[in-house]
């Protein structure tokens, strides 16, 4: 019961992009039901079929462990289990159960984890003898080489501007395939999607209420929801509910 509680709280800080869903928790005596938005694969079932796929997924997956550095936790299980994969080939973060406090000797263990991961991932890909894949698959593993990184998003902004290169180089090897999606969105610097979209209305409101209610006193801070997506806006990161929910700001909601 405390390891699920653990996760309930760690998850309730995390709702952003590149997160699992919190959608529930409950609690009777010495029973806990939990809710995740986790049912699609695991990194494990669905892994990348190119080394250009691969630099994009490590790249998204780098940047939301950075953001839960950010957010003052280290995940500390980072593996194809713990790692989901969306319709879309984009990956999602779970298996919080171990999270701790982010400091500096841990989140050196995530970047040596997600270091591991990738490079196992690599060795997953299926033979090739198109000559331009395989030069690119040994760039990789050189770059997957640990000491080569000084934390997460070093490592995230190397493999997105090395998948982008790929792709400039072999446009055949990147067409037609399930990550390209994953690809697109990271070379234009959009932020990963939910698994569940929330409706772009509810994010607009949000926004205009953080304008209003930031500027009305900028030293107040929210009232998180435990399942909304986050917008950050002046520096400061804000969590909005779901529909019919409210972001409350000082006194202004």
């Amino acid at each position: 019961v405390a390891g699920v509680e653990h996760q309930v709280e760690v998850l309730s800080r995390l709702q952003f992009p590149g997160i699992v869903t919190l959608e529930g928790f409950h609690r009777d005596g010495g029973t806990v039901t939990l809710r995740l938005g986790d049912d699609l694969p695991t990194l494990g079932e669905r892994t990348p079929a190119s080394a250009a796929e691969c630099a994009y997924l490590g790249a998204a997956l780098g940047r939301t462990v950075g953001e839960v550095h950010r957010a003052g936790f280290a995940h500390r299980d980072l593996r194809p289990d713990t790692v989901l994969v969306d319709e879309e080939g984009r990956p999602l973060l779970s298996g919080f159960d171990r999270a701790t406090e982010a400091t500096a000797e841990v989140r050196q263990e995530d970047l040596r984890a997600l270091l591991l991961l990738l490079a196992g991932l690599l060795d997953l890909l299926p033979a090739t003898d198109v000559v331009d894949e395989r030069r690119f698959r040994r760039r990789l593993a050189r770059t997957l080489r640990p000491r080569r990184h000084g934390d997460v998003i070093d490592l995230s902004g190397t493999l997105a501007e090395l998948g982008a290169e790929f792709d400039e180089r072999s446009p055949d090897l990147s067409t037609d395939t399930p990550g390209d999606d994953l690809r697109l969105r990271i070379k234009s610097r959009m932020s990963l999607s939910r698994v569940r979209a929330r409706p772009v209305l509810l994010v607009t409101l949000a926004v205009a209420a953080l304008l209003y209610g930031v500027g009305i006193n900028r030293e107040t801070r929210p009232v998180l929801a435990p399942d909304g997506p986050v917008v950050e806006f002046d520096g400061q990161r804000y969590q909005v509910g779901r529909p019919g929910d409210v972001a409350v700001i000082g006194d202004w909601t």
